[in-house]
């Protein structure tokens, strides 16, 4: 009997360990794959065959406050830049420096919102020239305010300053105002400038704001100085150029105690395309029709000026200024028709862009200078310039044809680009800021190093992705996923996969993904995500995204051919065919270029779009083991999280619903459709000036949609973005059931408008009660309101901290959803944050010597009516002596917040605390 016992347990442990797991998952194992598939695909982005560019800190211990020009100082070993924040800063012309001298300090007058600032400097030609009666004059442009409390309105000045030999500093009172424009909008500005081979001061001024020309500026010349060139002679010279003799007139008046428009102090060229001897016209134009010119350079060899033009919600554009062109703003924005009709009677001679690009190569142009210096023989003659969404550097040249030919050489990381410099050498420098409005900015240098990266294998069959090309059977490692609601693509059908490169037994980092709950996830080195597009059985393409050794990801994409025996790897730039269907008809369909894929693959979003908690909440059915399962349970049981979710806790996680699921609720199925479709861009950090946030994550009292005024209207009358109950006057809806240039959302890759979501989210706008909707906050609004919470921040220790510090924070009354991610810290980090109610203690840890802020965006926390926080940023303003560069000290000494205000004290001036950087698209 005993014998027998122990052979039937031998043989239950033998069946038990022989027997099949059961597995809530939808796969058995994690099957092996080397980063890359195998190395079948290149492990960083790919570039041209002479070499790779790189990006460098070209002044790595300075201090450098946001800047927007840089020039050197002409006679001195020196560089000069210009500080968005409204000072002139000295420092010299050495790598190594860390000693900065604030030359001049206009912020007491500078209004610094949007993309205004402190935003044009030249000098004279005989700066320094012994016995010059010019020896001492420089040039700014800025935007000056009688009252830093008004955040739009502003005059658009241009004006002249001494520096004398020796001076440590330019005395503010030598000023001499050239230009004082009124401008009644934030944005727009232009401030390009330079001195022309000629003598005469050139100066590129934007259309005053607003989209589509909303204020009529930018086609005339008998008003305001908008929307042009402007050449004017400041050595007053009678022989060449004669007195003004017309001054601009003011559309409405400026605020009570403001001057109106003026100017005086300079002659007009006689030789200017529009002159008035009657005094009909401003004669100040050498050409008309800019929008946002950002920004504007002469190339001295060959006399040709250089401006980029930021456009509005199709393309952006660079165009080579000439005596009296029109380059035809609103009526075209670059090659595509504009909003308004083109005026019957036109100044001046048309002119086309020499370039021009749409929103799937970027969104916002910033111009930079054509290449001169010595250290890259290669790029001499090309014309350098940028994107601000997207932070590529390129490079502009010629063909033997003089077709224009563009590359990308570069790309910004973590800050913005926002403008070029260059130096005595005519090297270049590339300029950026970090939204901080202190020390965030910092100047870099191009570098080529190495031998060039290779390009993906030239046919899809050769990445070795599909075991069977013919039927699409995924080669192993290479695993299928799919969302629960798919972003539009003109109707098309898709596929999913992706490969996380792992040993069989994924447990490290490098074989792991970091999960979050309601962020983005973070994937390893050497990850694949591999998407396919075909219309009604007619293959289109196969895209690649790649994550590179370097952290960074970059993507390409395979044409089909019409046999379907392979795809070809399409070159870098963008493509638009009609495609002939199976069954009859035809497509046309958008093949993005490789830049483009980061016009939705955005770093505020992640990068990695569908792969989120919220996205993959849903089963899946796997071919492999004939089972449906959660994806993400799946994912979870083959070992593929670092930090992976409790199971308990997985069905109470956030998922999307899909548009057309009847089940879910009509306000779920419409949000869900917005989130996947659109939030991308529209979030916190993303690369649109929309105020509203359309993650599914973010609750609806929060996202700023509905009942919050457009940007622009399209001629609708008393609409919102979302109008509750009524979708006639919703622009949201309107944009998304128009494929029109102008008009459409999303603004890239789409032909063909989605029937199902115009009806459901027709309905869900309809189903809205105007009086329970959420309240949306518009501009104009008070920044700060006795009735919504917000918070004050304190310090006893005072702002000077040696490490690791706490803040003490008072909410004006009990406030729900306080966390630490939701405090912005430039120069450190939020690292948590305790208490509750209407005390909390914030712990930050600072990076690296100098200065930084502590911020809180809007809709971040509410109270108990569920009323969200205010535009509160400049909170509180810390010093850090961590061994390195120090601050300015006029942003230090004698400091603080104003009650009431959102205004910094700094040595007796106002400077607007709010992001004093360009923010989202300058195009806006």
């Amino acid at each position: 009997m005993r014998e027998f016992s122990e052979k039937f347990f031998t043989a239950a442990i033998f069946f038990l360990l022989s027997a099949p797991v059961a597995r809530a998952g939808g796969l058995d194992v994690a099957v092996p794959i080397g980063p890359f598939l195998d190395g079948a695909l290149p492990s960083r982005t790919p570039t041209a065959a002479s070499g790779s560019w790189e990006l460098v800190n070209a002044f790595p211990n300075l201090v450098v406050v946001d800047p927007l020009q840089l020039l050197p100082v002409p006679g001195a070993d020196k560089i000069m830049v210009a500080e968005k924040w409204g000072a002139l800063v000295v420092f010299p012309d050495d790598p190594e420096t860390s000693e900065r001298s604030v030359v001049l300090d206009l912020s007491a007058q500078t209004q610094v919102e949007g993309d205004s600032g402190l935003l044009g400097l030249a000098f004279h030609p005989e700066f320094g020239r012994e016995g010059s009666p010019n020896r001492d004059y420089l040039y700014v442009y800025y935007r000056y305010s009688p009252d830093p409390s008004e955040l739009n309105r502003a005059y658009c000045r241009l004006s002249r300053f001494t520096w004398p030999p020796g001076a440590g500093a330019i005395d503010p009172a030598t000023e001499e105002v050239l230009i004082n424009q009124y401008d009644r909008h934030n944005w727009h500005n232009g401030g390009g400038m330079f001195f022309g081979d000629d003598g005469y001061l050139y100066l590129a001024v934007g259309d005053e704001g607003g989209s589509d020309d909303v204020f009529e500026s930018a086609q005339r010349l008998d008003r305001g100085l908008f929307a042009g060139v402007l050449r004017i002679d400041v050595d007053r010279d009678p022989l060449r150029s004669h007195p003004i003799r017309r001054q601009p007139v003011d559309a409405e008046a400026p605020p009570a105690g403001w001057p109106a428009s003026y100017t005086q102090g300079y002659y007009i060229p006689n030789d200017n395309p529009w002159l008035s001897p009657g005094g009909e016209l401003l004669e100040e134009f050498w050409a008309v029709g800019l929008r946002s010119p950002y920004r504007m350079a002469i190339d001295e060899p060959t006399g040709r000026i250089w401006v980029a033009d930021v456009g509005q919600a199709q393309e952006e554009e660079i165009n080579l200024v000439e005596r009296g062109g029109n380059y035809q703003w609103p009526f075209r924005e670059g090659a595509r028709s504009g909003a308004v009709p083109r005026p019957e009677n036109l100044i001046g001679e048309e002119r086309d862009p020499i370039h021009s690009y749409g929103r799937g190569e970027g969104g916002c142009i910033i111009g930079g200078y054509v290449y001169r210096g010595a250290e890259h023989p290669d790029l001499v003659g090309k014309y350098i310039f940028g994107d601000y969404n997207n932070g590529i550097v390129r490079t502009l040249g010629e063909g033997p044809n003089g077709e224009p030919i563009v590359e990308e050489i570069a790309k910004i990381g973590e800050r913005q680009l926002v403008s070029f410099g260059i130096d005595a050498r005519g090297e270049i420098y590339v300029l950026t800021i970090g939204q901080t409005f202190l020390n965030g900015g910092i100047v870099y240098k191009l570098r080529r190093e190495g031998a060039s990266r290779p390009q993906p294998p030239a046919t899809l069959s050769a990445t070795a992705a599909f075991s069977d090309l013919a039927t699409l059977a995924p080669r192993a490692g290479l695993m299928p996923y799919d969302l629960v609601q798919a972003l539009w693509s003109d109707g098309s059908d898709k596929q999913r996969w992706i490969a996380i490169p792992n040993d069989g037994k994924p447990d490290s980092p490098g074989e792991q993904v970091v999960f979050s709950e309601n962020g983005p996830w973070e994937f390893p080195v050497g990850t694949v995500l591999v998407k396919h597009f075909e219309f009604g059985g007619r293959r289109l393409e196969t895209r690649f995204l790649v994550k590179g050794e370097d952290g960074r990801f970059f993507g390409f994409t395979y044409r089909w051919r019409a046999d379907h025996s392979d795809a070809d790897l399409l070159p870098a730039t963008a493509l638009e065919e009609t495609i002939e269907l199976p069954g009859g008809g035809s497509l046309v369909w958008s093949f993005p270029s490789r830049v483009a894929c980061f016009e939705c693959h955005t770093e505020a979003s992640g990068i990695v779009l569908g792969p989120k908690t919220r996205h993959l909440h849903r089963d899946l059915f796997y071919p492999e083991t004939g089972r449906t399962a959660n994806q993400i349970e799946t994912w979870r049981e083959l070992g593929f999280f670092v930090n992976p979710p409790d199971p308990a806790a997985l069905g109470g996680m956030l998922a999307s619903a899909n548009l057309l699921d009847e089940s879910e609720t009509l306000d779920r199925r419409a949000r869900s459709y917005l989130d996947v479709n659109c939030s991308h861009c529209h979030l916190p950090d993303g690369p649109t000036q929309a105020r509203f946030d359309l993650r599914l994550t973010t609750p609806p009292n929060f996202q700023n949609l509905v009942n919050v005024d457009p940007d622009n209207p399209f001629g609708f009358e008393d609409s919102k973005i979302v109008k509750p109950g009524d979708p006639d006057r919703s622009i949201l809806l309107f944009r998304l059931g128009s494929v029109e240039p102008c008009c459409t959302m999303p603004p890239i890759a789409k032909n063909v408008v989605d029937e199902d979501a115009m009806r459901v989210l027709g309905q869900w706008i309809a189903s809205l009660d105007p009086a329970t909707a959420p309240a949306g906050r518009n501009e104009g609004d008070p920044p700060l309101d006795l009735d919504l919470p917000r918070l004050t921040l304190s310090r006893a220790e005072g702002n000077s901290v040696e490490g690791r510090f706490e803040v003490r924070i008072d909410a004006s009354e009990p406030v729900l959803g306080l966390a630490a991610s939701d405090f912005t810290v430039t120069n450190g980090q939020a690292a948590s944050l305790f208490g509750s109610g209407s005390q909390y203690t914030l712990v930050v840890l600072p990076r690296f010597g100098g200065t930084g802020t502590i911020s809180v965006a809007s809709d971040r926390f509410v109270d108990a009516n569920g009323n969200a926080n205010p535009r509160q940023d400049g909170l509180f303003v810390f010093s850090y002596d961590g061994g390195g560069a120090e601050a300015p000290a006029n942003l230090l000494q004698n400091g603080g917040f104003e009650e009431g205000t959102n205004s910094w004290n700094a040595g007796g001036g106002a400077v607007s605390s709010s992001d004093a950087a360009v923010t989202g698209a300058l195009g806006a």
